[in-house]
């Protein structure tokens, strides 16, 4: 009997779309739903259909990357975690911790297998399909990635944070021209005022991608609507790109996590105080959504930056989904490029604060 834990390979579009035909053709319809999603308002989508349309044959397509797991019997599967398979009812702590040991000792590929086990149980729940993506990004697997964030986004397109992960995803995958397209659609939603400076922290993530594809690192045909993001990023939100950036999103929805961070002079800064004397400065709160935050230091001191979340507690109980946070830190590199890397943390209830990483610049 085959071992459960495949919805992550499931969730991978690719093989159905290219059967289905062109990949641009998929995107354009995509595109002409999102102008009938209720709720929110995008700005001039017919300028992104033109342009899908431009690209050549292939352009669009999918990343592939199917994971390869050497977890093939039932002797491989931990007892607990066993008998919950057999019993079709994984719960979300023991399929982390199966996931977890499984990572160390077979490597992610493996571990994701162990998650999607619970995906395959709740088919339905995006905030599930959200945390085993997050989890994907956070182990370096952005095209599992993708496959299940584009389950989220059809199923609920008017979470703008969705766009801004497939983006994400996307570019990490190296799908250049795709992650444009999401960036660009992140950026001209109207989204609910409840996911706060979303639309400035969507501005910072494409115009890094923008600077990156200018300065030769990263490549697009799409050049003439990059050279336009630009200039509208540079009008309506920032004209230069701070040196950190530590950006916190989380798994489940109406959830009230907070970012904390702690400067190396020891000064703290969080909702109630959005600015340190040495420049930090964090974005509005969110109490409600999936986040983002984002703390952001122009000009970032020498030492360690402490990194906390605090958990609120959600709207509502899951009996299969704990709150997980996602952090992803970004530094500008000596060379003038950009490095980043991501980290996960599940929160307990009883928790007030939690350490998520600690940044050190030099």
């Amino acid at each position: 009997r085959r071992l459960p834990g495949t919805a992550v390979r499931a969730g991978l579009p690719g093989h159905r779309e290219r059967a289905r035909g062109d990949a641009r053709e998929a995107l354009v319809l995509r595109l002409e739903r999102l102008e009938r999603v209720a709720g929110v308002a995008f700005e001039d989508l017919d300028r992104l259909r033109r342009a899908v349309r431009t690209l050549p044959p292939g352009a669009l397509d999918p990343p592939a990357g199917d994971l390869v797991a050497r977890t093939r019997t039932w002797e491989d599967v931990s007892g607990a975690f066993r008998r919950e398979l057999v019993e079709a009812a994984p719960t979300y702590d023991e399929a982390l911790l199966e996931a977890e040991g499984r990572r160390s000792v077979r490597g992610a590929d493996d571990a994701l297998r162990a998650l999607s086990s619970l995906v395959e149980a709740d088919p339905g729940s995006t905030d599930l399909l959200r945390d085993v993506a997050l989890t994907a990004m956070a182990w370096d697997r952005p095209a599992a990635a993708y496959g299940l964030l584009r389950r989220v986004a059809d199923a609920r397109p008017n979470e703008p944070e969705t766009w801004r992960l497939l983006a994400e995803a996307l570019d990490r995958a190296g799908h250049t021209d795709a992650a444009v397209i999401h960036h660009e659609i992140a950026l001209r939603g109207t989204w609910d005022g409840r996911f706060g400076a979303f639309p400035l922290i969507a501005a910072a993530d494409y115009l890094r991608l923008i600077d990156r594809i200018e300065r030769g690192a990263a490549d697009t045909a799409l050049r003439d609507l990059v050279a336009e993001a630009r200039m509208r990023i540079e009008e309506r939100f920032l004209r230069t790109l701070p040196d950190l950036a530590v950006t916190l999103t989380w798994n489940t929805d109406r959830t009230d996590v907070d970012l904390h961070v702690i400067d190396p002079d020891g000064e703290e800064c969080y909702y109630g105080r959005a600015r340190t004397p040495a420049g930090g400065a964090i974005t509005a709160d969110v109490t409600e959504g999936h986040g983002p935050e984002m703390f952001v230091a122009g000009q970032p001191l020498r030492g360690t930056y402490l990194v906390e979340a605090r958990y609120f507690a959600s709207d509502r109980l899951r009996g299969r989904l704990r709150s997980r946070v996602f952090a992803t830190v970004v530094r500008r590199d000596p060379a003038g490029g950009w490095s980043s890397d991501r980290h996960a943390v599940t929160l307990d209830a009883a928790q007030d604060r939690v350490e998520i990483v600690r940044v050190e610049v030099r």
